[in-house]
């Protein structure tokens, strides 16, 4: 799977130019959620033409669907999105459709930690991973590490964006836990950032929201 397309040692001249908060909330724990890459079978009863032995979910989180168009998948179970496709075909066309959704094949889903952790590298996580649990992954934050300097790295389709944790109030419980999404990166503590990454980051404007960059 490509990883996010940017380097952490360049510049974040688009993030210095925008710093307004990015409407991106972070996602549910919901361990059945579907993402980026998955595999699904679509099937609609007695309408064999709307239905589809696999669809691949694209890097946009969407598929596109006979008869409904392009769909968000991401973030939502399969019984949801089963529902949201019954609901565009019912407005559409069928009456009462009857639709179900299984999942055919998993994204591999790896993230990569780096900075002050143990062992730094790159880790393929379970769906529902957190960020306490990609930092686990990497045996934990070296004692020096600064846990109120956490930051994760997130590329969805054409978004790039960053968000700033203290990880010592996320696990005490005080503050949210996010869930990982494929192709994060974590970076614990700053030192192995460029200063500019590093001014940037330092100035965010809150914790805890992803910021476009």
């Amino acid at each position: 799977m490509a990883g996010p397309r940017y380097k952490l040692t360049d510049p974040p001249q688009a993030a210095l130019r925008q710093t307004a908060p990015l409407e991106m909330p972070l996602p549910a724990a919901d361990p059945g959620t579907l993402g980026p890459d998955d595999k699904i079978a679509i099937v609609v009863a007695r309408e064999p033409d709307l239905s589809a032995a696999s669809v691949m979910i694209d890097a946009n989180g969407t598929f596109s669907m006979p008869g409904v168009g392009r769909i968000k998948a991401t973030g939502h179970t399969p019984d949801e999105l089963a529902r949201q496709i019954a609901a565009s075909l019912s407005a559409n066309y069928i009456n009462q459709p009857q639709v179900s959704i299984n999942i055919v094949e998993r994204a591999s889903r790896r993230v990569t930690v780096e900075g002050a952790v143990t062992e730094p590298g790159i880790y393929q996580y379970p769906v529902g991973a957190t960020l306490i649990d990609a930092i686990a992954l990497a045996h934990g934050p070296q004692r020096v590490a600064k846990l109120d300097r956490v930051a994760i790295f997130r590329t969805e389709g054409d978004v790039r964006s960053v968000a700033v944790f203290d990880f010592k109030l996320v696990r005490a419980g005080r503050m949210s836990n996010p869930r990982l999404m494929p192709g994060d990166r974590i970076e614990v503590g700053y030192s192995g950032l460029t200063q500019a990454w590093q001014d940037f980051l330092q100035s965010a404007p809150v914790f805890n929201v992803f910021t476009r960059f």
